[in-house]
């Protein structure tokens, strides 16, 4: 079906097909083998059309966690035909990157690069509720180094909780444009969000 949709787009003058496959952790979170297995099988069945010219101008896109792609009890490495297909070009560094292979790892965002995005954010905020808070680059860097500096933060925070909070605080301020901004940078928490049932499941894996 989907390859068929792929030769319709084309003969309607669409350069080909993308599909997205977002949270390819579930897979990973299946609990019976045997439905994994069926799941990985049609992965791979994918990438092998892709890879063997048996499709033209279709992407898929796998976004998944380390775990679900690395783990040899429940992700893709446990079904060997994949991880032999899978497995990072050897010669790979940090420095020296293959955007070429199956698998593209994605690098955790920089401090600078959080402050470009945050700053980036606050111009978006500004031009959608046609206003402009008062918050200033130097605000910014304060945001960031109380956020950063919690306890928890270098084994929790991810760019998603930082977003949230600083959209939040912008928020706030918009709506009540009296308040204190450091009194509101000096109340963020951090706490682990990760889901119940990846902690459960590893959890059960230590033991």
């Amino acid at each position: 079906m989907l390859k068929n949709f792929c030769k319709l787009f084309v003969n309607m003058g669409y350069s080909g097909f993308m599909i997205n496959l977002d949270e390819a952790i579930n897979l990973y979170k299946i609990s019976t083998s045997v439905m994994r297995e069926k799941n990985y099988e049609k992965i791979l069945s994918i990438y092998n059309d892709c890879f063997q010219g048996k499709v033209a101008n279709l992407f898929f896109n796998f976004a998944g966690t380390r775990e679900f792609l690395e783990n040899e009890r429940r992700g893709l490495f446990s079904y060997q035909a994949l991880k032999s297909r899978l497995e990072t070009n050897k010669f790979e560094t940090l420095e020296v990157r293959d955007f070429a292979q199956p698998v593209i790892r994605l690098m955790p965002l920089s401090h600078n690069e959080i402050f470009v995005l945050l700053k980036k954010l606050k111009l978006i905020f500004d031009y959608n509720y046609k206003t402009e808070i008062d918050i200033s680059d130097n605000d910014i860097q304060q945001f960031m180094e109380e956020i950063f500096n919690k306890p928890g933060a270098s084994e929790f925070l991810t760019p998603r909780e930082v977003i949230r909070d600083f959209l939040n605080i912008l928020n706030i301020i918009r709506q009540n444009p009296s308040i204190d901004k450091n009194i509101l940078f000096g109340e963020i928490e951090i706490s682990d969000e990760r889901p119940d049932e990846l902690s459960l499941i590893n959890s059960i894996e230590e033991l």
